[in-house]
């Protein structure tokens, strides 16, 4: 990962910018981002959501002030501080190896990351939860690196991914939506007429039409950048994108994508539309994709999936609080910006109330 840093750092154009990128990374690696680690941002919750916002913006002062105020290292002590010891790195060997150990023989597994952001193992998730499969977790922990015994047991070395009872391996999340579909017919995620279930399939494939081209599919801040770089998409590309998910609703009876029951379609769309539901308001203020005003049906939909599909309050559901602060660790131009817009907001309102149709 520190040779990747470095990377990234020596194609920058500004030697002068690639030494202040260089010294905030170190910085927080150094701290493990102090900002959320200070016992000050970790308060009882009986003290209030508006006084979690407020400790938590103290420490993001306090932490900015240490690095105003630290003379920038030289580029020796920055590579110095980006490579693993050697005690680090054999613990974490170990512990990939007894990872490899623990993999449930003859039963069904899906292994996805270990910190619960990617929306793809969202995906499966949410099938294998519908279809009450039984079934077992094996946690890969994608920060730090795959473990090296993974691409041994998964070739492509992506997640998610699943392996039968029988010892074969399906990758990519919407073709094992569809395995898991034919494999276990039990609790159906499709519908019964053929011509239903084309349709369904077609709603499932338009997601890579309807979201915005070019854009960064990243799991904390997905379809939120231009390409990989960190500036936002412009409003109206959300908003067509929007606009697409209306009309895909609006070919189905039902307030689901899948029709009256929640089904496939749903399962490969909700992740996103989840995060959107907080985050584009975040990067784009006034553009609410829950504005019932505007898209009636997808505001139809996500009540409908708050309120008849437990597995997604369970697993994918979270809140504008964490949906947010999770475009800090998305590595926006202007994320810092927009997260401390809303934490500003939502301490006018007292953490509780609304404020521009924010809820």
């Amino acid at each position: 990962r520190g040779s990747a840093l470095m990377a990234v750092v020596c194609g920058m154009r500004s030697r002068t910018s690639a030494v202040s990128l260089m010294a905030v990374l170190v910085f927080m690696a150094a701290v493990e981002c102090e900002a959320f680690v200070q016992p000050c941002c970790f308060l009882p919750v009986h003290q209030g959501i508006k006084s979690k916002v407020s400790a938590r913006r103290d420490c993001v002062g306090s932490a900015r002030m240490e690095v105003k105020n630290q003379a920038l290292p030289t580029w020796e002590e920055l590579s110095k501080k980006l490579h693993t010891s050697d005690s680090q790195r054999q613990e974490l060997i170990a512990d990939q190896l007894a990872g490899a150990r623990d993999i449930p023989s003859n039963r069904l597994v899906l292994f996805r990351d270990r910190n619960g952001w990617c929306p793809y193992s969202e995906r499966v998730w949410l099938a294998m939860m519908e279809k009450r499969l039984d079934f077992d977790e094996v946690l890969i922990n994608l920060q730090a690196g795959k473990p090296s015994w993974y691409s041994s047991v998964v070739p492509t070395s992506q997640t998610p991914a699943i392996r039968t009872a029988e010892g074969d391996v399906v990758h990519d999340s919407m073709r094992i939506l569809e395995y898991l579909e034919q494999a276990f017919p039990q609790n159906a995620l499709l519908p019964e007429a053929n011509k239903d279930k084309e349709e369904v399939r077609e709603i499932m494939n338009m997601f890579s039409k309807v979201m915005p081209s070019g854009a960064r599919p990243s799991s904390r801040g997905a379809f939120l950048f231009k390409g990989w770089g960190s500036t936002f998409l412009p409003a109206s590309e959300f908003e067509q994108a929007l606009d697409g998910v209306e009309a895909l609703l609006a070919r189905r009876e039902g307030a689901f994508l899948s029709g009256d029951s929640f089904g496939l379609a749903d399962c490969a769309w909700a992740p996103f539309l989840e995060r959107w539901s907080f985050q584009v308001p975040a990067v784009r203020p006034g553009l609410e994709p829950r504005d019932a005003g505007r898209w009636p049906l997808l505001a139809r939909w996500y009540q409908a999936m708050e309120g008849r599909v437990p597995s997604y309050l369970a697993r994918v559901k979270g809140d504008r609080h964490t949906w947010t602060l999770a475009l800090d660790g998305a590595g926006g131009g202007d994320t810092a910006l927009a997260t401390e817009q809303w934490l500003a907001d939502f301490e006018t309102v007292g953490g509780g109330g609304s404020k521009s149709g924010w809820a």
